[in-house]
């Protein structure tokens, strides 16, 4: 506006008032110039307003490529500079995030192989000692040492069936048939499977589930988890030891608690994770990392922790109702 006015100012005073023609001219001749000169800056403004903002934006990108790069190579726990708070900013975050769960899961990755690798080194290495000596004759061959290699290929199996189990749980694609049912026919039919070790190790097995109590649950899913406490408190109980089965409404939830004997475990917050043995022995396994699995996807919760009684208790919680 201000060049406007003064290109006019100055060609008026270059005309007499009475050449109209004349200063119609030069007032169209101001205008073009004008116009010429406001394109031309405004074009300079941008230009630097662009090239500015491109800096500003291309940069943080920049920064962001490496980090990504650094990433695919394997690296891990990278350092990044502090980010703008927008979009890029927030990609940023996201990154950091991806790192730390990339991380997490790389170790947890290393962890599993190693604890796989030994308990599957172990069985090998007997059965190797026991076949050797049944070809150099120092053993003479009979059925209980039979039994003994077939027990260790037998562990082998299970072993190898544990970790297909996981990993179809842990599939993105893994889902549950949930309905609401009694919860008391599924957990005494699940009892019924151990009353004759019970017996046979002289323990009592006590299930108090009143009939009316119902969950939102899948059956088979249920029973697998039943299953793999009670052989979990079973091998932890002596002769002549307790396990106790009840269950309770707890607002919304359903609350399931197996209480045992056994002795409990000096660090019962680590048995969930794999190859971690609730009790002294060494019969580690996936058993409980799996069972911990199946109650999450029930939207549930489990816990395990030593009690009163001089072993271990169990709470799951899962729900009463469909949410």
């Amino acid at each position: 506006m201000y060049i406007l006015l003064h290109k006019a100012h100055k060609h008026f005073q270059m005309l007499d008032s009475s050449q109209n023609d004349a200063l119609l001219a030069h007032f169209d001749m101001a205008l073009r110039e004008t116009a010429s000169w406001t394109l031309l800056i405004l074009f300079v403004v941008i230009s630097i307003a662009s090239f500015l903002l491109a800096r500003m934006i291309i940069k943080p990108m920049h920064i962001l490529q490496a980090f990504a790069l650094k990433l695919v190579k394997g690296e891990r726990y990278v350092s990044l500079p502090s980010m703008p708070n927008d979009a890029i900013g927030q990609l940023g975050c996201s990154l950091q995030t991806l790192d730390k769960t990339l991380a997490q899961y790389e170790q947890s990755r290393n962890e599993m192989t190693q604890n796989l690798a030994h308990e599957i080194r172990n069985p090998l290495a007997t059965l190797k000692s026991q076949l050797s000596a049944f070809e150099d004759g120092l053993w003479e061959v009979t059925p209980a040492r039979l039994s003994n290699c077939t027990a260790e290929l037998d562990r082998l199996i299970g072993l190898v069936a544990e970790l297909d189990q996981l990993n179809v749980i842990n599939d993105p694609k893994f889902t549950i048939e949930r309905k609401n049912q009694f919860i008391a026919p599924i957990i005494e039919k699940t009892a019924m499977l151990y009353a004759p070790i019970c017996l046979s190790k002289k323990m009592e097995l006590a299930i108090d589930v009143a009939p009316h109590l119902k969950g939102f649950v899948d059956e088979k899913r249920l029973t697998q988890i039943l299953q793999n406490i009670f052989e979990n408190a079973i091998h932890a109980v002596e002769s002549d030891g307790r396990i106790q089965c009840y269950a309770k409404e707890n607002g919304q939830s359903l609350c399931i608690i197996i209480a045992d004997t056994g002795g409990g475990s000096p660090t019962p917050e680590k048995l969930f994770t794999r190859y971690v043995s609730s009790t002294s022995s060494s019969n580690k396994g996936l058993g409980l990392t799996i069972t911990k699995a199946l109650v999450e996807a029930h939207q549930g919760t489990i816990m395990m922790k030593n009690n009163d009684i001089g072993g271990m208790t169990c709470q799951i919680d899962l729900p009463r109702h469909s949410s």
